[in-house]
């Protein structure tokens, strides 16, 4: 068999490898070429695709954390849009004007000797209205937030960096509420586009070149999408699809 021919039953190899992950790297040049772009997309219609939830930025000191009504699962979509589709749904109180509520993935395949920059596209299911006032704002006070590391993000008991020691804490840094941190940034709010307590689909993006990441040993990372809370209510969202695309640098 000549090298062409080789090449493209590679690649095709590559593609079929990870299932239900869509991987779409570039299938020209060698795995080290700048043009070997990695493409993970998830549709959640379905399933989870291996996506955890996590809460934290909440008090250690709650007396009662179950009032905080924290759930996470994938259900259908409410109406109006498509009930015969899913999303990651995930839903909290946020009693302390502090909550942080979040969905993580492992993805491998990577080179553990160079690092990527990592563009997100996250689209999800929002009822709250844009600009709404209330307890605080719950539009302007509620971010979303996507991230990237090395390692696991887990949650714990502070003090861990910036989080206080009364707090539950996030092992990555992802900023406080409105701020990004070093392993997150902010890319828009929960608004709706029609200022009611419809239920519509939006679509957010992270500016190219905003994260940048270095696998760990085995060519592994962790991708993390969340909104980060001020708003002292519920917030309750949808996640439909989740795209990463990393560029070797």
């Amino acid at each position: 068999m000549s090298a062409e021919p080789r090449r493209a039953v590679a690649c095709l190899l590559r593609l079929l490898a990870v299932g239900g992950l869509v991987w779409l790297p570039t299938c020209g040049g060698t795995p080290s070429a700048p043009s070997d772009i990695l493409t993970f997309a998830f549709d959640f219609a379905r399933g989870a695709e291996g996506w955890a939830p996590g809460f934290s930025d909440y008090s250690l000191l709650h007396p009662q954390p179950e009032l905080m009504e924290l759930v996470a699962e994938h259900r259908p979509l409410p109406p109006p849009l498509d009930v015969t589709r899913g999303g990651l749904f995930i839903s909290g109180k946020n009693f302390t004007a502090d909550l942080f509520m979040f969905w993580k993935r492992r993805v491998d395949g990577l080179r553990s000797d160079r690092s990527y920059g990592v563009q997100f596209t996250v689209e999800f299911a929002t009822n709250v209205p844009k600009g709404i006032g209330g307890i605080g704002r719950a539009d302007g006070d509620v971010s979303v937030k996507v991230g990237v590391s090395s390692a696991e993000p887990v949650v714990v008991p502070g003090p861990v960096g910036r989080c206080p020691s009364y707090l539950y804490c996030l092992t990555i840094d992802k900023g406080n509420q409105s701020q990004g941190g070093q392993d997150a940034v902010v890319i828009g709010t929960v608004g709706n586009l029609s200022g009611t307590e419809t239920w519509e689909l939006k679509v957010l993006r992270s500016e190219p070149g905003s994260l940048t990441i270095t696998p760990d040993r085995g060519g592994a990372l962790w991708l993390l999408v969340g909104t980060d809370s001020g708003f002292e209510g519920r917030t309750s969202l949808y996640y439909t699809r989740i795209t990463a695309i990393l560029t070797p640098r």
